[in-house]
C-alpha cells in the first residue's frame, strides 16, 4: 500500500514538473517575427499586417528596390548604397517556423541550389538584434520617377511594389533532422557547405554521437528578415511624356498573397 502511494506521488510530482517547465517555455520563449517587431517598434497591432517576412531570405529588399504587380524585380537597391540610413541596434529575439507558404521563395532565396522546398519541411528561424533600415522618401520617388521599367508599368495600368523600410538582423535558420548531412560525421554536403558559406553564412552539422541530425546556418552579417511595401501611384501634372509626381500606398502582405517573396524569381 505504501509503495503504491509512493509511486503515485512520484508520477504527480513527475506530471507537475513537466507542466511546470512546459508554462515556462511557453512564457519565455521568444515571439513570432511579426508579433516581436511590433513591440519593438511600439505599434499597434493591426501594423503587423503591414510587415513581409524575407524568410527564407531574399538578396534584395531594401528600401527604394522595385518590383513589378508580379513580383519580378525591376531595381534592386545594395545593401552598401550611400543612400540608406540605419538606425541604432537594438535588443531583439524572435523566433519563426517555416510554414508552407514560406517554403515557397527557398528557390529565388539566398538558400537556392542548396535547399529545395521539401528540404525545409521543419525548418525554424531565431533573429538576434535588430536594425531599421530606411531611405528618405524624396529619394525613392526619384528613383521611380527615373526607372523605364517603372514606367512601362504605369503606361499600362499597373502599379509597381517599393520597398519603404527593412528589417535586419542575424539569422539562423535550423534545419530539424535534415537529410542534408551526411551519415560519416553528420557533416553537410561541403559542395553546398560552400555556397552557404559564399552567400555569408556559417554552417554547422550535428555533433557525431548527438543523435540529432540537425543542421544550422547563421548569417555572418545582418540581413533583411523583414520588410514593409507600398504601391507606387503615378500621376503627372504636365503634358510631359513622363509622370512627375508619385504616392505611396502601403500594402498589407496578405493583400499580394501569394507573398511577394514568393513571386520573385531569379
Amino acid at each position: 500500500m505504501k509503495k503504491r502511494k509512493w509511486l503515485w506521488l512520484i508520477l504527480g510530482i513527475s506530471v507537475g514538473v513537466i507542466a511546470a517547465t512546459s508554462i515556462v517555455y511557453y512564457l519565455h520563449r521568444p515571439p513570432d517575427v511579426k508579433t516581436a517587431l511590433r513591440v519593438a517598434l511600439n505599434v499597434p497591432e493591426e501594423r503587423k499586417d503591414y510587415f513581409f517576412l524575407n524568410i527564407p531570405p531574399l538578396a534584395d529588399c531594401y528600401p527604394g528596390t522595385m518590383y513589378s504587380a508580379l513580383g519580378t524585380p525591376i531595381g534592386a537597391v545594395a545593401s552598401s548604397s550611400p543612400d540608406l540610413s540605419r538606425g541604432p541596434l537594438t535588443q531583439f529575439r524572435a523566433h519563426q517556423k517555416v510554414d508552407a507558404r514560406l517554403r515557397q521563395s527557398v528557390t529565388s532565396s539566398l538558400l537556392s541550389g542548396v535547399l529545395q522546398q521539401q528540404d525545409l519541411g521543419d525548418v525554424t528561424i531565431d533573429i538576434h538584434g535588430l536594425t531599421v533600415v530606411t531611405m528618405d522618401s524624396s529619394r525613392i520617388k526619384r528613383r521611380l520617377l527615373q526607372s523605364d521599367e517603372a514606367l512601362d508599368l504605369y503606361n499600362h495600368g499597373k502599379d509597381p511594389l517599393v520597398v519603404l523600410k527593412s528589417y535586419e538582423g542575424i539569422v539562423e535558420l535550423t534545419m530539424h533532422n535534415t537529410s542534408q548531412t551526411s551519415a560519416k560525421g553528420n557533416e553537410p554536403a561541403q559542395d553546398k557547405t560552400e555556397i552557404l558559406r559564399s552567400r555569408g553564412f556559417t554552417v554547422q552539422g550535428a555533433v557525431e554521437g548527438s543523435g540529432s541530425h540537425d543542421m544550422r546556418m547563421t548569417s555572418n552579417a545582418p540581413i533583411v528578415f523583414a520588410y514593409e511595401a507600398a504601391h507606387a501611384k503615378f500621376a503627372t501634372s504636365n503634358l510631359g511624356p513622363r509622370p512627375d509626381t508619385v504616392e505611396f500606398t502601403p500594402v498589407r502582405e496578405k493583400e499580394t498573397m501569394p507573398s511577394l517573396a514568393s513571386l520573385v524569381q531569379n
